[in-house]
C-alpha cells in the first residue's frame, strides 16, 4: 500500500465512528409519536404538554436518546389501527391489557412507568362500608371501561350478578352522579377523580371517601419496535438512578396518590 493510500485509510478509520454515531443520531432524533388513550389529567393534561405519566415517558425517551415526542390521545381501537399503518410508534396502556397482542402482530410491553390508582370513591356522608366484594352486590355502581375484566376474579363475578352495575368509557360524568347520589359507588382511578373534583365549582363543600378494590394498576408503552422498547427500558432505568423519575413524582405531589388510603 502507498503512502497516499495508507494516509486515506487512516483517515477512513478516524471518521468511521463520527459516521456512524451521526446516523444513529438521525434516527433517534425523528419524531417518536405515542397514543394515550383517552387520558385525563394529572396523567395527561387537555393540551398533552404535561402531565405525570407523559413528562415520565418523555423523560425516559429523552434520556435514551430520542430528542422529540409527538403525542396524541385516541380512543384505544383507533391507537391500534393507527400502529398497524405505522402512523404511531408506541401505545401507553395498562400492563395486563392483551387486546393489543391480538390485533398488533409482535408488539412487546416496557418496564411499568407508573401505576394508575382504581378505587371505589363513595360519599363521605352516607358512611358506606365495603369491607369485601360482597359489600358491593347491592350498590348501584358507575365503573370506568373494562374494570370487570382488569379487578380481579371476585369483583367480575359480582358485576354480573349486580343489576345495578354499569360501566362507560365516559368518567366524566361520574363526580355528578355521586354527588347527586345517583349512584351510591364510582370505580375509577383516584388520582383522576380528584382532579375532578379540583375543577368542580359546584362540589367544592362535598367530601368523598376512597376505598381500596385491588392492587394499582401498572402501565407501560407498548410497541412492535424491539429497539424502541430497549431503549425506553434502558433510558426509564436511567432517570430512576439519576433522580429525574424522582423529580416528576414530586413535581405532581399534590396530584398523584400512589394508594387509595393514601
Amino acid at each position: 500500500m502507498n503512502k497516499y493510500l495508507q494516509q486515506l485509510f487512516s483517515k477512513v478509520l478516524v471518521l468511521l465512528p463520527l459516521l456512524c454515531c451521526n446516523i444513529s443520531s438521525a434516527s433517534e432524533s425523528d419524531p417518536i409519536t405515542v397514543a394515550f388513550t383517552f387520558s385525563l389529567p394529572p396523567y395527561l393534561s387537555e393540551d398533552k404538554s404535561s402531565g405525570i405519566e407523559r413528562n415520565i415517558i418523555q423523560s425516559a425517551l429523552e434520556a435514551s436518546g430520542y430528542e422529540e415526542l409527538s403525542i396524541i390521545n385516541v380512543h384505544y381501537v383507533r391507537a391500534i389501527e393507527l400502529s398497524k399503518s405505522g402512523q404511531v410508534d408506541a401505545i401507553v396502556s395498562n400492563q395486563s391489557n392483551s387486546v393489543y397482542s391480538k390485533y398488533i402482530p409482535n408488539i412487546m410491553a416496557s418496564d411499568k412507568t407508573l401505576d394508575y390508582v382504581d378505587c371505589a370513591i363513595t360519599l363521605s356522608d352516607r358512611k358506606i362500608v365495603l369491607n369485601d366484594i360482597h359489600d358491593y352486590y347491592d350498590k348501584r355502581i358507575w365503573a370506568f371501561k373494562s374494570a370487570s375484566e382488569v379487578l380481579g376474579n371476585e369483583f367480575n363475578k359480582m358485576t354480573k350478578l349486580n343489576k345495578d352495575y354499569t360501566e362507560n368509557f365516559d368518567q366524566l360524568k361520574q363526580l355528578d352522579m355521586l354527588a347527586m347520589q345517583r349512584i351510591d359507588i364510582a370505580i375509577s382511578d383516584r388520582n383522576i377523580f380528584s382532579e375532578k373534583i379540583k375543577a368542580s365549582t359546584k362540589y367544592k363543600d362535598l367530601e368523598f371517601s376512597f376505598h381500596e378494590i385491588g392492587q394499582p394498576t401498572p402501565r407501560v408503552i407498548r410497541s412492535s419496535n424491539k429497539e424502541l422498547i430497549s431503549k425506553f427500558n434502558q433510558g426509564l432505568n436511567l432517570i430512576k438512578m439519576n433522580g429525574r423519575y424522582q423529580e416528576v413524582i414530586n413535581h405532581y405531589r399534590l396530584s398523584y396518590a400512589s394508594h387509595c388510603t393514601k
